[in-house]
């Protein structure tokens, strides 16, 4: 699914202090959903204020391969309309630095987002922000559909 170049997998598993090979062939192996529980306890501490963070990756169509950061906070979202009301859940995604530019854009919508370990996280559904560092991407965690 992720077919990345592995200087930029590899710096985000050294940051994470997490054991990673890049697959020689350029695919990560899927397996799995991150929980609810999962998605509130980030598994490193690699920002330079020590914060915890989740490392997570996305192959999207116009942004390619990109790194970001999983927010611990769930967002619920009701949208209202005459036939009824549609219920949704987003989990946000930052950008994994200042200069990393934007997690995703336009035509990226559909994308999964995957964790290093290989565990699905969401599916992109929209991007919010104009400027490439201060990009925040939204996606519908696995775990709620």
């Amino acid at each position: 699914m992720v077919n990345a170049p592995s200087q930029t997998i590899d710096t985000v598993a050294y940051a994470s202090n997490l054991w990673f090979i890049y697959p020689p062939e350029g695919l990560l192996e899927l397996r799995g959903i991150l929980s609810r529980e999962e998605i509130r306890k980030p598994n490193n501490k690699s920002t330079p204020e020590r914060d915890s963070i989740r490392f997570v990756i996305k192959c999207g169509f116009k942004t390619l391969t990109a790194v970001g950061g999983l927010s611990e906070f769930l967002s619920h979202v009701r949208l209202y309309f005459v036939t009824g009301n549609i219920d949704s859940v987003e989990a946000a995604i930052h950008p994994h630095s200042n200069d990393s530019g934007s997690f995703s854009r336009g035509s990226d919508s559909g994308s999964i987002i995957v964790g290093v370990l290989g565990k699905f996280v969401s599916l992109l559904t929209g991007e919010t922000g104009k400027t490439d560092s201060s990009d925040i991407t939204f996606g519908t965690p696995m775990h709620w559909l």
